[in-house]
Order: C-alpha cells, then structure tokens, then sequence
C-alpha cells in the first residue's frame, strides 16, 4: 500500500519506493541474483522470478525472505513471468481437525503461476506444485537458431520445424513491431529507384539577384545520386504553370555522386526569384537522404575587377565568371576562417565542446563528464589567476567549489595555527586544543561529496596545498534537521533562562547550543619581517 516496487535486474536489488514522493523505503538484495519479474500474493508477500538463478523469492513485508518457498520439489529453469490467482479460500479440516493454512500460517493464499522456458507451472500457496495447466491451450513454443526462427507444427509432429526467417520476438512473446498478425516480412522493403522534388520559390528581394551556390548536408548510397538544376525569373510562376515551363528554361543538370562534394554553382542567369528542383536517384536498395539545404548569394567574383574588355561577349562572361567564382569561394573561407580564428581563444565565444576542452587543455584543465559548458568558460577564464593562487586557502577553496558544485562559505577551511583552548568538536571528532602549525581541517558537507569522489577530492587536496602542510578532509552530517532529527541535550538543548511553555518559543532566542564556542581574540597584525610559516592566505 503507497509502495512502487521496481526490479534492477543490473543492480542486482529490488527498489520498494514510497509513492509518490519517491523516497526509498527498502532495498531487497541476494547474493548473484538478477531479478525480473514481480508479483504479490493476497497475503501482502512480494514474489520476485530470478532467471538468472533459476529461483522464485518470496518476501514478508518486513523485508525478510522465506528461504522454504517454493518447496525443493519445484524444478525450475529460468522462469521470467509470473502471475498471481485471486485469493484461493482456506481448506476444509483435515483427518487430525486442524484447518488446513497458506505458508508462513496464513489462513488464505494465492496460487503463483510462473512462465519458465515456454511452460505454465501452477506453484500452490504452501510452494508446492499445483495442478497441472493443461499444455493443449499453450502451442508449442517457438525455437532460435542464431537469427532464425522456427516453430514446430503440432498437427505434424513428424515434420521438421516451420521456418519464419526475419521474424522476431519480445521477451513476452509478441512480435517486435507493428502490433500485426504477421507470419513472415520480406527480406526489404522496395525503394523507388527515382523521385524529384521541387522547393518552393525563393525570394531574394532584389530584381536580376545574382545566385551564387548550393551546398547540400547529403548522405549518399553507393549507387546512388542527385540531379540538381535550377530556374530563375522576374516574376512568381504559379505552381500549375511551374509544371509546364520548357526545359530550356531550367538551368543544366549537374549530377552528384557519392564520392562528389555536395555542392553545385548555381547556373540559371539572374533573377529575384529561384526555384531548385532536385531529383533522386538509386538503385531500389536505398535512397539519398538530404538533411540541409544552403542557397548562398549574391554572386561576388573577380569579374567585377576586370576591365571591360573581358565581359563584351556574353558567352565568355558567363563562362569567366563562373570560373573566378569558385577561386572566390575558396578564399572567401580563407578569410573567414582567419577572421574567426580569434573566436576559439576566447573563453566566452569559444563553441561548447572539443573546443572548450581543447582550450582548457593549454592550462592542463581535465574537466569532469558532468560540468557544465559555464563552469568550464570559468575555469578557463580565471586558469591565470588560480595558478597564482595555487597553495592558498583562496585557491584550494574556489576548486573545491567547482568539483563539489558549492558556492560560498563552503568549503570551511580551518587553519590549527588559528586555534586556541576550547575548540569545538566537528563530526564528533575534537580539533587539536593547541596551535599547530602546518596543519588544516577542510569540512564539506557529505551530501555534496559522492563515495566515489572523495578519493578524487582528497588527491585534489594534496594537489592544491603546499608539500609541508597537512590537510585533514572531514565530511559533516547536519546534526540538527527540523522536522527530522534533532540531538537535545548533546548538540542544542532549551534554554534555561525562562520556562516557555510549549509553542510559545522562538528559534534563536530560547534554543541555544549546548556548548558554545569560545570567541578568538582578533589576531595583531604580524609587524614587517614577521612570516607565518604553514598557514594559507
């Protein structure tokens, strides 16, 4: 009742959370095994399939196992499904005038049916096997070979097994895919060997717009490939009359195959409006797929600097000017790649990613799989000034904070030179009564600190600290939690000043610790040529 019962086979363990806030109410384990399956019986008992040892477990809800259930008698071989009969009535008195009663003295039970290898076993409340299910209502069960498929027929008993090749199965025994009455699946589904498409008009704005390429983002069967071609007006074409342009009026057909960069040069004379029609072609097996469509322009080639002689013939313009223009392109990335090379040294504009930790690289900054892209521009932007930091309470706190998540005042870094009589206690454990030089305490918060990063965050400490100073790491847990747990008379306990009665009280004023810390004297300023060898600054 208000539990949700989870089964991690991986884990090894079965979850018993609290609805529906989640919190974990008991965590049910045994020795190698992998659990898969869940039921429970009238009794309020937990049944758990374990394929992996090939056994039924039976919890009490206190948690407890009933190692005498099922009975020894019950053979099992990988059961993975159970079911759970409705409360079976308790049984008529016996030849001695007992009542007879379920397992573990329940005057009533239910019968546990089992799925194991393709067979019902019946298991009655006292783990023993129950009436035989009749195996006229189950068919035989399916047989793997490999990849393959087969099922014996039983009105043929003397004939071999039919064969579903492509065919497969969930766990439960459905068919992986459509929810279909499906026997058998052809060995591919047919692709057609040619398609086009056509995109709708795109309007640069401009009249005689001069359209300069197309890239495509395109992935390309073997025998496949693309036929791209063009056509540009002054006017917007109605799509029942795009259909009967002559093919004069669309640009030559330029083919990319797969070993072909994706990109064409536009070859339709200018106009302000374009239309790209593009057809696919394939051998039946697989089709082109195109993610992404860039149409760039205006045209800027190095015609433009030529003298006047070189454009007369038309013929040789257009000709001249689609040769320059590919030169164009390529310098044109040149210095565009040059212009934003500046970008990747910049921790702020740098793109999330390779380049991030390649930049964090230059200061041999290893970050972690679970910060975030801002902790690591942080990291980066301040690697100049940690390394100046390094060795003090201000530097081995910040990178702290960053691997523990925690902002400020944590950690609370402790310096025993600092102390004096009277320290008080952390973690139950006392701080040393008298100044120590070289030697500190770094609390952290153990709900902050995972078990396995605290190797990590102590091998960070010795990092971060001077050679001759030894650093002590404690992990606190809160002593005091209202609403959850509270230590009266050991770490807080009600002042004596004035009797409140109940519920009149206010926090702050009539709470009080049981021992408080006695208050340290401000430190006089060392005088020049003083040094305080071991300490942090």
């Amino acid at each position: 009742g208000g539990d949700l019962v989870i089964a991690d086979p991986d884990g090894g363990r079965v979850l018993l959370l609290s609805w529906p806030d989640g919190a974990i109410r008991r965590i049910l384990t045994h020795p190698g095994w992998a659990p898969t399956a869940l039921a429970r019986d009238a009794a309020g008992r937990l049944i758990v399939a374990d394929p992996g040892l090939a056994m039924l477990h039976r919890f009490d809800r206190q948690g407890r196992r009933d190692p005498g259930w099922p009975h020894a008698s019950v053979m099992l071989e990988a059961p993975e499904f159970l079911a759970i009969a409705a409360a079976e009535a308790a049984e008529a008195p016996g030849a001695c005038g007992c009542t007879g009663t379920g397992a573990a003295g329940d005057p009533t039970g239910s019968t546990v049916f089992v799925i194991d290898r393709g067979r019902m076993i019946a298991i009655d409340p006292h783990g023993r096997s129950g009436n035989a299910v009749p195996t006229a209502l189950f068919p035989p069960a399916f047989q793997r070979s490999g990849a393959t498929l087969s099922w014996p027929d039983p009105g043929l008993p003397g004939r071999a097994p039919l064969v579903l090749p492509f065919v497969d199965l969930t766990r439960d025994g459905r068919l992986a895919g459509p929810d279909l009455p499906l026997v058998a699946m052809p060995r591919r589904v047919p692709v057609p060997r040619s398609g086009a498409v056509i995109l709708d008009a795109v309007d640069s704005g401009q009249r005689g717009f001069a359209w300069d390429r197309i890239v495509l983002d395109a992935a390309l069967p073997a025998d496949g490939s693309l036929i791209v071609t063009t056509l540009t007006s002054e006017a917007v074409i109605a799509p029942d009359r795009l259909a009967l342009q002559p093919d004069a009026a669309w640009s030559v057909p330029l083919v990319i195959a797969p070993t072909d960069r994706p990109e064409v040069l536009i070859q339709s004379p200018p106009g302000r409006y374009l239309w790209l029609r593009i057809d696919f072609l394939s051998d039946g097996s697989a089709s082109p797929e195109i993610a992404r469509i860039d149409i760039h322009g205006p045209r800027r080639s190095g015609l433009t600097w030529l003298p006047a002689s070189f454009k007369q013939e038309p013929q040789s313009r257009d000709f001249l000017d689609r040769f320059l223009s590919y030169f164009d392109a390529i310098f044109a990335e040149v210095t565009r790649s040059g212009r934003d090379a500046s970008a990747i040294f910049d921790p702020d504009a740098v793109p999330a990613g390779p380049w991030l930790d390649w930049l964090g690289a230059w200061f041999d900054l290893d970050f972690l799989a679970e910060w975030d892209a801002p902790t690591r521009r942080a990291m980066v932007t301040q690697a100049v000034a940690m390394a100046r930091m390094r060795g003090t309470k201000a530097g081995l706190a910040q990178m702290l904070r960053w691997h523990t998540g925690l902002a400020a005042p944590w950690p609370a870094i402790i310096e025993h030179f600092r102390l004096g009589p009277g320290a008080p206690r952390l973690a139950h454990i006392p701080l040393p009564q008298q100044p120590e030089a070289h030697k500190l305490t770094i609390i952290l918060p153990r709900a902050a600190v995972a078990e396995a990063d605290e190797a990590r965050l102590r091998r960070l400490i010795g990092q971060w600290t001077p050679a001759h100073v030894s650093a002590d790491l404690r992990l606190i847990d809160p002593g005091f939690v209202i609403g959850a747990q509270s230590l009266l008379g050991v770490d807080t306990l009600l002042s004596g000043s004035c009797p409140w009665p109940l519920g009149s009280g206010r926090a702050g004023l009539t709470l009080a610790t049981a021992q408080p810390a006695p208050r340290i004297p401000a430190r006089v300023p060392p005088t020049p040529g003083e040094s305080h060898v071991g300490s942090l600054h």
